[in-house]
């Protein structure tokens, strides 16, 4: 069964939840997330405990602090697996096509901003499509070129 989907319901009480879904460890996170709620209403079945959770304000508060003592080491797994990938892909060529394509993207599209006269109906989905783009971009140079990475080489050295 995929914990996921089930899970993200919980992300309306703990927001940070969200990010511990990606790469190799997400549903390991989605299990220790279920059993939070699990071991916060007594219930053994995962959708019921987090329904239970869900509609019981003291228990969203005792499930909050719950997932907060265990923060640290949910993060750990989730970093981790991120330095892993990033391990894995250290000697690749694709990092520096990625960075370099987005930027060159970011580039054109400031550009087009600055030269193009947007029709004031379509202002705030630019605006929207930049904003997204700008994050996707700043995400790769964050991933691939982070203070791990940028350590990790260091110690190489």
């Amino acid at each position: 069964m995929a914990l996921i989907p089930i899970v993200t319901a919980l992300t309306s009480i703990v927001p940070s939840i969200a990010g511990l879904f990606g790469g190799n460890k997400a549903e390991d996170a989605a299990s220790a997330v279920a059993d939070i709620a699990k071991k916060v209403t007594g219930i053994n079945d995962t959708q019921s405990a987090i329904d239970e959770v869900l509609k019981d304000p003291a228990l969203k508060i005792e499930f909050a602090r719950q997932y907060d003592n265990n923060r640290t080491m949910l993060e750990k797994a989730y970093l981790t697996d991120r330095q892993h990938a990033r391990e894995q892909h250290r000697h690749s060529i694709m990092p520096a096509v990625i960075v370099t394509v987005l930027t060159i993207g970011l580039i054109a599209f400031i550009s087009a901003l600055l030269f193009v006269n947007i029709p004031e109906a379509n202002v705030r989905m630019i605006d929207t499509i930049f904003g997204s783009y700008l994050t996707a971009w700043l995400g790769a140079l964050s991933y691939w070129n982070g203070t791990t990475r940028g350590s990790a080489e260091k110690d190489k050295r």
